[in-house]
């Protein structure tokens, strides 16, 4: 018999997270949180959640073993994360941050990166390069990726930005872009660019990588530590580290589409292989193995 799991997503009682929810529900007896009395009735063996989707008071009435995961990454512990009382604490950040997390939440801390789910076959006759991402200049590698915007916006005539804040003359802005229709977006682009709010924390980057090889484009990606030993430079994506170097990648990939093509299927095939949910959720019972 499957042991039962509560699905606790942020704004749950919308149901999001349809992939991930399916990914535990082929291991275990699934239901999401519709209400505490609900969660108490169906007496889940294992509650996974996003930090904080619910309040300490109400995780606390639910039985099980409780797990929280969040994504998200700052410089500093996320009061969402130390304010959770779960028993078992992955984050995305779970390598360069173990060690300051773990004496706040006494617990082990353990490594799930995220995950993608929106396959498309790769587009030969893809066009345009494009980053896709807010305008945050409050953090270091946000900062440093909008001025890498402004630069390929002088330096490519095909280059684009979608998010918002780059509604100035410096960028060629495409406006906003709901995220339900990024995949089909960096399906039809040539090249996408990925980085991250912060590109020098051990084992960390953000869905945006995954997001641009599942849906079959060429990524390039800022390098950051640990990085190549999951995708590999030249066979998976290309990375850069300084604007000019981005330049001449660009310039590389435009003279060469059948390498940018190989790349696109390459790296498609690296996130079947290691970063779908259902891999996902074979890392966590990996983890569950010693409680």
């Amino acid at each position: 018999m499957k042991k039962r799991l509560l699905f606790i997503p942020q704004d749950y009682h919308l149901r999001p997270n349809e992939a991930w929810f399916n990914a535990f529900n082929e291991y275990f007896e699934c239901e999401y949180l519709v209400s505490i009395d609900q969660a108490k009735y169906f007496n889940p063996d294992y509650v996974f959640m996003q930090s904080m989707a619910i309040t300490p008071d109400e995780l606390d009435q639910i039985p099980g073993i409780k797990m929280q995961w969040t994504g998200d990454c700052r410089t500093w512990a996320l009061n969402e994360v130390i304010n959770t009382p779960a028993d078992i604490t992955f984050l995305a950040s779970g390598i360069a941050q173990k060690e300051l997390y773990e004496p706040l939440l006494g617990h082990n801390v353990h490594y799930l990166q995220h995950a993608a789910h929106e396959f498309r076959e790769v587009n030969t006759d893809a066009k345009d390069v494009i980053f896709v991402g807010n305008n945050y200049n409050q953090f270091s590698g946000a900062l440093e990726r909008t001025e890498l915007c402004e630069t390929l916006t002088r330096e490519f005539d095909d280059f684009k930005v979608y998010g918002s804040g780059y509604d100035l003359p410096q960028y060629r802005s495409a406006g906003t872009v709901p995220y339900k229709q990024v995949a089909d977006l960096y399906n039809s682009a040539y090249i996408a660019i990925s980085a991250s709010i912060y590109n020098d924390l051990e084992g960390y980057w953000s869905n945006r990588p995954l997001d641009i090889m599942a849906a079959g484009c060429c990524c390039l990606t800022r390098y950051s530590p640990w990085a190549t030993d999951w995708f590999k430079d030249g066979i998976d994506c290309l990375y850069y580290k300084s604007a000019s170097e981005a330049i001449d990648q660009i310039d590389y990939l435009k003279r060469n589409p059948d390498i940018r093509n190989m790349i696109a299927k390459n790296g498609q095939e690296t996130v079947r292989k290691y970063h779908t949910y259902q891999y996902r959720v074979k890392q966590i019972i990996e983890v569950l193995k010693e409680y």
